[in-house]
């Protein structure tokens, strides 16, 4: 094992003697864990102030130092919290509080001032050291003797280097305390931890013949600390474009999947987290999120309510029968396998809810409607703005964000580490450029992807109004004279307007573009306006519930293929 995951044990063997005989492992984890990550926070901060005030290779203590000495700089503490979205008050640094200790006038209270003030700073940090029991009477029955154990649990930890490390032995390490804690405790690990094998194989599995370059989302139902979902980071291409999505249900281990993902910087916009129970409400219909990828390691033979009320959920309604109360693992199983049969069956209806080719009737239609459909160019039913090619020269890290074809994901606006926006100022100068709600976005410059993520002519629909703005390169469009702008989009999902697209684009296969021209002249049926509402509503709802499940499995014949290439050497 690597010379630093051994310091950092035995740092942490030490801090865990402390406590040993005063609480249950399962309770001293929380302390341990705790005092790394703000450690973290607390040391990163101070490293950049030595880097901002060009002073290189130095000591804490002598950052610690500097910091004091510049701790009134406006400009140092408003780079401290660009940088950070947090600011960590020279009296409240874990290299002061090791001071203190030091020179015998620690007291519990300067702690919980810290963590406070901390907490306070950012909804990403509310919360984070709830399972921190300052007063806890299992650590002295007295404030002194309180403050004594504490001290010797900082202390114990005070001496290890935790930034300056690579972050991948950082993250292993600290996944690595989360198990140990978790047997010694007497628990399973895998109640916050899956094991390296097990995430390395289930990652690996989502991304076989994937190419996930210009970003992906992953949903993990059951995330435990997180650390399956971030494995994600290891073998993705610009692993910064990943947007996490978790649910955890219990608030402690919750916390450390937050943790987790701030030791690993994952930008907060980057980061879904929520403190849920998976079986009694699936993530929220309102988000509209078709996940690239969804992996879990639920707690298998885990006691689950069965209420009768879930016989009318529709991850559980199809079946007629609920699993066991004590068998949760079924339920988990059954909420995989409804996943697949949405997808299949939005896939069927949008061929039966259009008419075919050269057909002016659906093969289904709703009650009361018998009329044929008639067909339109594209661009005499709708209306579209270009996009603005807004100038680097005003682009700011916040304000109003400006959407390029790279902050497109497979059917939704993505959140990107490196998002621009610009002022209120230029904002309303370009109003007519703001993307509003379900408008359709289509790109006119990309690669020859088949309408793939980065593809020319690929649509998405916007499905809430953030006040957004709209780059070169793209085109947004609405239906005009009362024409449904989502039945207008689902029909651009059909094979035949993919291959429309290949028809028309012009340049080389990484960088190909469309005349808005030719697009216009692309045919869409239309049809009355209320069997286009009735329509369009229902393939909304149709995303709504598939939001509420795991992406399609991968086909038998890529795992397989998989493991034979990848297990049987």
């Amino acid at each position: 094992m690597a010379q630093e995951e051994v310091t950092l044990e035995r740092s942490l063997d030490n801090a865990a003697n402390v406590l040993r005989s005063k609480m249950d492992a399962n309770e001293y984890k929380n302390y341990t864990l705790g005092t790394i990550f703000y450690k973290y926070l607390s040391d990163s901060m101070l490293y950049y102030v030595a880097e901002l005030l060009e002073e290189k290779n130095i000591s804490l203590e002598e950052a610690q130092k500097l910091y004091e000495e510049n701790q009134d700089d406006q400009y140092l503490i408003e780079e401290l919290d660009i940088k950070f979205n947090y600011v960590i008050e020279a009296k409240n640094t874990y290299t002061n509080i090791l001071k203190s200790i030091n020179n015998h006038t620690f007291r519990v209270s300067q702690l919980g001032d810290a963590f406070n003030s901390i907490e306070s700073q950012g909804k990403e940090f509310e919360g984070l050291f709830d399972d921190y029991d300052l007063y806890s009477k299992r650590l002295g029955n007295t404030a002194q003797k309180q403050s004594d154990t504490i001290s010797e649990v900082l202390s114990a930890i005070g001496k290890l280097e935790i930034v300056k490390t690579p972050e991948d032995t950082l993250g292993n390490a600290y996944e690595y305390l989360i198990k140990q804690f978790a047997s010694e405790s007497g628990k399973k690990a895998g109640e916050f931890y899956t094991p390296q094998k097990v995430s390395r194989l289930l990652t690996r599995l989502t991304l076989v013949d994937k190419d996930y370059t210009d970003g992906m989302t992953v949903y993990d139902p059951t995330m435990g600390s997180g650390s399956l979902l971030l494995n994600f980071r290891k073998y993705v291409e610009h692993s910064e474009r990943i947007t996490y999505f978790g649910q955890e249900i219990n608030t402690s281990t919750y916390n450390l999947a937050r943790m987790n993902m701030i030791l690993h910087h994952v930008d907060v916009v980057n980061q879904k987290l929520r403190n849920n129970d998976t079986l009694d409400e699936d993530w929220p219909v309102e988000e509209i999120t078709n996940f690239d990828a969804v992996v879990m390691n639920p707690p298998y033979s885990h006691k689950w309510s069965a209420n009768a009320g879930f016989k009318d959920d529709p991850r559980f309604s199809a079946y007629g029968v609920l699993p066991p109360k004590s068998k949760a693992d079924y339920a988990f199983l059954l909420h995989e396998r409804k996943c697949e049969e949405l997808a299949l069956i939005k896939k069927a209806l949008l061929q039966k809810l259009f008419p075919k080719k050269d057909e002016f009737k659906p093969e289904v239609r709703y009650k009361n409607f018998s009329d044929a459909w008639e067909q339109r160019k594209l661009g005499e039913v709708t209306e579209y703005i270009k996009g603005f090619a807004f100038k680097s020269k005003d682009y700011k890290k916040s304000g109003h964000r400006i959407i390029r074809v790279s902050d497109l994901g497979k059917d939704s606006i993505i959140n990107n580490n490196d998002s621009i926006f610009v002022t209120d100022e230029i904002s309303k100068q370009q109003n007519k450029y703001k993307i509003n709600k379900n408008e359709i976005i289509i790109t006119t410059v990309g690669s020859k992807a088949e309408l793939k993520e980065s593809a020319v002519g690929r649509p998405i629909i916007v499905r809430n109004s953030l006040g957004y703005l709209l780059n070169q390169n793209l085109v947004k469009i609405h239906g005009k004279n009362n024409k449904d702008s989502r039945f207008i989009y689902y029909q651009l999902l059909q094979p035949r307007y993919s291959q429309y697209i290949a028809t028309i684009q012009r340049g080389n296969a990484n960088q190909a573009n469309i005349a808005i021209s030719d697009l216009w002249n692309y045919r869409i049926f239309i049809t009355k306006h209320n069997e286009q509402q009735k329509i369009g509503n229902f393939f909304q709802q149709l995303d709504f519930l598939i939001t509420l499940h795991q992406r399609k499995l991968e086909k038998l014949k890529q795992l397989k293929k998989f493991l034979l290439q990848n297990m049987f050497i």
